[in-house]
């Protein structure tokens, strides 16, 4: 594995964890850690890069990339995690890369059911509509990532659709009539995904994008005092 792109660090905050991996390339061996965590992610995730770059061996000067989720998932938790990408990054001097949750969590997906058909990967909102992205069997994008509602979803799928990620189960809950499957376990992106197929220069070239903007589709939510701020005139 590996292909000159150098010792590399991946970072995810992005959904319901804290996750970190390194792979050394002198070794092949990849470093990884992932802890469920739906917030705290800011004062967890700088000790766990740490940790986990001293366990894959390394010294921080030594990476040659850093790359990172770059949404949909919690705006708080998406913000952490490409904050501290791109401070490593700069620091560091080195590029940064970014990949979509959907696209790890895809991946992830065919790399554990390589005969898989096409699938759907439902991402939590924590509001009525889900965010969803559908993948073929080689996990390449075959729709746009959009944020809809439960029974458009259904609705644009035929019976016997697959459905993965963290929101299978509400999804599957606001449904008046489960004609779907279901396959559970793919609830965060795995950083050692992400650092496998980095590794791969087809991949890298296909799901990786130098320099990253966060994937929003939808704005975020605003609270609107209910008591107009006080002017003060001079």
């Amino acid at each position: 594995m590996g292909d000159g792109q150098g010792h590399i660090l991946a970072i995810d905050t992005a959904m319901n964890a804290c996750s970190v991996a390194c792979y050394n390339a002198e070794s092949g061996s990849v470093h990884a850690r992932s802890v469920p965590m739906p917030r705290g992610q800011a004062e967890s995730l700088v000790p766990m890069v740490q940790e986990v770059v001293g366990e894959a061996g390394l010294a921080f000067e030594v990476l040659g990339a850093v790359v990172t989720t770059t949404g949909p998932g919690a705006f708080t938790g998406l913000r952490v995690g490409l904050s501290a990408a791109k401070s490593f990054a700069l620091a560091l001097g080195v590029p940064l890369w970014g990949i979509s949750t959907f696209q790890v969590l895809a991946l992830a997906y065919i790399e554990k059911y390589p005969q898989a058909e096409g699938f759907t990967v439902l991402i939590e909102t924590k509001r009525e509509d889900l965010y969803i992205q559908s993948f073929d069997a080689k996990g390449s994008a075959s729709s746009e990532p959009l944020s809809m509602r439960a029974e458009d979803i259904a609705a644009g799928h035929p019976a016997g659709s697959i459905f993965i990620g963290d929101a299978v189960a509400r999804f599957k809950g606001m449904l008046k009539h489960d004609i779907f499957q279901y396959v559970e376990g793919f609830d965060f992106p795995d950083p050692s995904v992400m650092v496998t197929a980095f590794t791969d220069p087809k991949m890298r070239e296909t799901f990786f994008a130098e320099g990253v903007s966060p994937l929003y589709l939808r704005a975020p939510d605003v609270s609107v005092p209910k008591i107009s701020a006080r002017v003060v005139e001079f």
